[in-house]
């Protein structure tokens, strides 16, 4: 991973876009809570961006859906793609892996809310997991 490197995304429809730049500790992580699985239709992988490396570059369309007292995750109010999720009280922007568009040099690192997974698959073995939030733990 460069730390120069900058990572740019968008929604479908291209309405909603963002861009961040590389930083220590990058890794791709999977959720695996009950609400996730509901809003995504499976696991919901994705990058905890720090604030301070993450930008919109267009966000008209952007609306934001309070799904729990800590929880809102914005989408795209135009073609309905999920974006972000933000977290009370976080310094860091939670993007939705699907959406950046080029993902080289961000290694997969771990499975949380690894308690509340779905009985229809399993998580790879040797993989980690965290019961909660990572940073919790």
């Amino acid at each position: 991973m460069t730390e120069n490197k900058k990572y740019e995304g968008d929604c479908m429809c291209g309405q909603v876009q963002y861009r961040f730049s590389a930083f220590k500790k990058m890794v791709l992580k999977s959720c695996h809570c009950v609400e996730c699985r509901i809003h995504t239709g499976h696991i919901m992988s994705n990058l905890a961006v720090p604030d301070e490396n993450f930008t919109w570059l267009k966000n008209d369309t952007l609306q934001y859906y309070q799904s729990s007292k800590h929880l809102s995750r914005g989408f795209c109010s135009h073609c309905g793609s999920l974006m972000v999720v933000r977290q009370k009280d976080i310094d860091f922007m939670i993007v939705m892996a699907g959406g950046i568009a080029d993902t080289e040099g961000i290694p997969f690192g771990f499975h949380y809310f690894s308690k509340e997974k779905g009985n229809y698959y399993d998580i790879p073995e040797g993989e980690r997991q965290f019961a909660r939030f990572w940073y919790e733990e």
